[in-house]
């Protein structure tokens, strides 16, 4: 594996400009992550905390849950 400056990417990562959501934006996209997670309930797909994608629902692909 190749190695490299983890202070240099996070100083690079931490220069970046970007643009955060406003507290409106926030409280929308964690009603949507709530709404995508009760659908996937009703699908009886069943998320675990590695699907949790966060506030901006940049999850994974639900895995189905087990037969029972």
């Amino acid at each position: 594996m190749a190695d490299f400056d983890i202070e240099a990417v996070r100083a690079e990562v931490r220069a970046m400009d970007f643009v955060r959501g406003t507290p409106v934006e926030v409280a929308m996209w964690r009603e949507d992550m709530a709404e995508s997670r009760a659908n996937l309930v009703i699908e009886d797909m069943i998320p675990t905390p590695n699907d949790d994608g966060g506030v901006c629902g940049r999850g994974r692909n639900p895995t189905p849950s087990s037969p029972r």
